[in-house]
């Protein structure tokens, strides 16, 4: 079931790629959909990250992050919650992007990584120990209060 709640959130993030495509490069942008709310941004060259918080798709989806080497392709969309991806937020704070946030571990790290996005200026992606994109936010009022928004699964009281 996880493995198809995943793949799911996966086409809502294609979904979400096909708005900001043609967005402007490195303001973050949002919207929701079928339970998620989501927070997109792309880069000069197309690339995108997407943030997707289950804010009401039920206690088996969980919250993920996706990395589109080219927003204007279906398939280039990859999950980031594995050990091949990092982030660099503003040159010196490493964060990891945990598998899955329903977790005790994985709810820290998913908080340590909403705590870093909301004031990041400057966000590298490193795939395999190399860099294969930035980001260089303009517009952090988007992602104010992220952690509050978006907490980890762990963390949450379903009904």
């Amino acid at each position: 079931m996880k493995k198809f709640a995943l793949k799911t959130v996966a086409i809502f993030a294609v979904i979400g790629w096909s708005a900001v495509a043609n967005a402007v490069p490195n303001y973050w942008d949002e919207g929701a959909t079928m339970g998620y709310w989501y927070l997109d941004i792309t880069n000069t060259k197309n690339q995108g990250l997407s943030i997707q918080c289950n804010v009401g798709a039920g206690e088996e989806y969980d919250n993920a992050v996706y990395f589109s080497l080219n927003t204007k392709k279906d398939n280039s969309t990859e999950l980031m919650g594995n050990d091949n991806y990092s982030l660099l937020i503003d040159n010196n704070e490493v964060v990891r992007l945990p598998s899955g946030t329903n977790f005790r571990l994985g709810a820290e790290d998913w908080m340590g990584f909403t705590h870093a996005i909301e004031k990041a200026r400057n966000i590298k992606v490193y795939k395999n120990n190399k860099l294969v994109a930035t980001f260089t936010p303009k517009n952090l009022s988007v992602v104010q209060d992220l952690p509050e928004h978006c907490p980890a699964s762990f963390y949450k009281e379903w009904k």
